[in-house]
């Protein structure tokens, strides 16, 4: 009996033996599918997420950890006391309590802490944790994620500190911030800040009656990429600053940088997002200075190199004209007809040489100048850039219209008002009117002109029929880069340089605008007393002489012209092509020769480097340097380099001749 009751007994242990193993078998495999699933979800997750065992171990954290801490899961897995290490000393205490909570208790914890990265560098995260139980309530350990809030913490504070400094943030602050309410996935309130005003130009009022009032005021073709971000936020996925363009209530464009930032109940549930807003309106005003300077000098340098192909074939047509208008009886047709050649090849030296003249930056050098003059020329620049449907009209009545000033600037402000004063008639045409007339203004006049002192002034008058201006768009038009040009057709510096340049003269500038009626722009500029300058009589005969000269241009055409013109003048010369050979010839003879004309830019040896070769042979040698244009020369460096004459192309027969004879007659 004994030993059936035994029996009995050892057959029920093993069948609760076996039944133990099957139940630890299957928990061991829920465990290890539960970590699966927690792991596979967590792989998509966008937050720092983490499984830790109740002895610490690092069961599994997710890949973002590296983006928020800077340390990678592998050394998270190595050393699992590192999670503790990281967060700030300040907040070891909370976390210690936070990060462990008791066993039993699943409700989640919610913490807001620092840490320190792997960099050093200190960021705030949100953390999210709560206990890991099994069915039978076994403590499996604790799951926690955290996500980065840095921005968020940062801006939270840069408010506080403002708050302190002024006591209303929200009033002072330059910045926009709004918040956007969410329920059941859908925005249904968005609150601003008042400084949404100076951003957008609507009130927080205004902007509030729509919880997409802010997707609505992001440009047409931004806009896409804007939704794109709020979506993501939406979903719960991570966003980045986005830079784009809104539209304000006074219909201008301006760049902002928004910024998302979300925030989450503690069962991870979108409540709301906040939204900084940058103004980069400086920004990119400071951006497109930039690409304008750079595009200035690439012009300056596209105008030098034009300009010196450009002046050698002049100096071939003028050249060549005068040695066969020489050779023409006066009385033939042919004559008159190679003296308008003439005329025109000239005409086209003075339009190279006021392009260089725009397209140069140099400093300023205030002379007595005659602004008429100076109308005339850009006038005869901005003929040929017109349409046929813009007259020109030129009222010019100055007794004396002489100003201190740069010719240059002045030229600016001229092309730049009459630029603009043509672009507003382009579609339908209309009269370019350019009036000058001297005026005195005097203390009753000066009443109406806030800008300018009693006294003289030469007043120009640019006006057009085009289409006018806005009272808003008025005020705004010597903002630097505003402009209301489209993308490509102006960069909004034009105006801004011709109130810095009347100014810098003490002189002002008034404009006068209606929508449909036109524009006039008036510029004041303080009046001077003509200079007098002493008569100076050119001779009549143009001098000649017999001594020789080496004459040495890389331009065959050139080459022979020079040596044609001066052998015409009585003088003895030998040309060459090149740099090389000139300097070989003047090698086996350096007496051979009185007076060497060379051309500046060539290849191998340049103007001033075959003069400083020969000059270096025959230190007393006189030199002439002849350029159409070039950076590395001017007529202040040749005369430091002791070079006699610096002669600009095309070079007249007279001018050379003249040249050529104050050389020599030094000597």
């Amino acid at each position: 009996m004994d030993g059936e009751l035994r029996g009995e007994e050892l057959e029920r242990r093993t069948d609760e033996s076996e039944t133990d193993a099957v139940e630890r078998r299957r928990f061991e495999q829920e465990r290890c599918e539960t970590r699966e699933e927690f792991r596979t979800f967590s792989e998509f997750a966008s937050d720092c997420v983490y499984w830790r065992a109740p002895n610490k171990t690092i069961l599994y954290i997710a890949p973002p950890c590296l983006q928020v801490t800077g340390h990678s899961p592998d050394e998270f897995y190595a050393s699992p006391e590192l999670l503790d290490s990281l967060v700030h000393p300040d907040d070891r205490l909370l976390w210690k309590n936070h990060s462990h909570p008791a066993d039993g208790d699943r409700s989640p914890k919610v913490l807001q802490h620092r840490i320190v990265t792997k960099q050093g560098e200190t960021r705030w995260v949100t953390h999210v944790c709560r206990c890991v139980c099994d069915k039978a309530g076994t403590f499996l350990g604790v799951r926690g994620s955290y996500y980065d809030i840095t921005e968020f913490r940062r801006a939270e504070q840069a408010l506080r500190e403002h708050e302190q400094r002024c006591g209303r943030i929200t009033e002072t602050l330059r910045d926009s911030l709004f918040t956007v309410r969410i329920e059941n996935g859908h925005p249904v309130q968005t609150i601003h800040s008042p400084a949404s005003v100076a951003v957008t130009g609507y009130t927080p009022e205004e902007c509030s009656l729509d919880p997409n009032a802010w997707i609505q005021m992001v440009h047409e073709e931004d806009r896409a990429a804007f939704e794109g971000q709020v979506a993501r936020v939406l979903s719960g996925q991570e966003t980045q600053p986005l830079e784009h363009r809104i539209r304000r209530k006074d219909g201008l464009t301006c760049w902002v940088r928004t910024t998302l930032v979300p925030h989450y109940d503690s069962q991870g549930n979108l409540l709301s997002y906040d939204g900084l807003v940058l103004d980069l309106s400086e920004q990119k005003r400071l951006e497109a200075g930039v690409r304008q300077a750079q595009k200035m000098e690439a012009i300056g340098t596209l105008a030098g190199g034009i300009a010196h192909d450009f002046n050698n074939i002049l100096a071939a047509i003028v050249g060549y004209t005068q040695l066969a208008r020489e050779d023409v009886p006066e009385d033939r047709r042919v004559q008159a007809n190679l003296e308008e050649v003439l005329k025109a090849a000239l005409r086209a030296k003075d339009l190279v040489r006021q392009i260089l003249t725009f397209s140069r930056q140099k400093e300023e050098e205030r002379t007595p100048l005659s602004i008429g003059s100076l109308v005339k020329e850009a006038l005869r620049m901005l003929r040929a850039s017109l349409p046929t449907t813009v007259e020109i009209r030129q009222h010019i009545k100055c007794k004396s219209d002489f100003v201190l000033a740069d010719p240059t600037q002045i030229h600016q402000v001229l092309m730049n008002l009459c630029a603009n004063a043509a672009h507003a008639m382009r579609e339908r045409g209309g009269v370019l009117g350019i009036s000058l007339e001297d005026i005195d203004v005097d203390s009753d006049a000066a009443g109406k002109h806030p800008d300018l002192e009693p006294g003289p002034y030469v007043n120009l008058t640019v006006s057009d029929t085009g289409c006018g201006m806005t009272p808003g768009v008025r005020e705004k038009i010597f903002d630097p880069y505003f402009t209301t040009k489209k993308t490509g057709e102006g960069t909004g510096m034009g105006l801004a340089v011709v109130q810095g340049i009347v100014k810098s003269y003490q002189g002002s500038i008034e404009v006068h605008s209606e929508p449909g009626k036109g524009t006039t722009f008036r510029v004041f500029l303080p009046r001077i007393e003509s200079p007098v300058k002493p008569e100076t009589k050119t001779p009549d005969v143009v001098p000649e002489g017999s001594e020789r000269i080496l004459f040495v241009d890389d331009e065959a055409a050139l080459a022979n012209l020079g040596k044609y013109m001066l052998e015409r003048l009585g003088y003895q010369v030998e040309s060459k092509t090149s740099s090389i050979e000139a300097l070989e010839a003047f090698r086996e003879q350096p007496d051979r020769f009185d007076l060497l004309i060379t051309d500046m830019t060539m290849p191998n040896m340049t103007g001033t480097e075959l003069a400083r070769e020969i000059t270096g042979i025959r230190p007393k040698l006189p030199v002439v340097i002849c350029s159409g244009y070039s950076d590395l020369i001017s007529e202040e460096k040749a005369m430091a380099m002791d070079i006699r004459e610096f002669i600009m192309k095309p070079v007249i027969k007279r001018d050379i001749a003249h040249a050529v004879r104050r050389v020599l007659d030094q000597e």
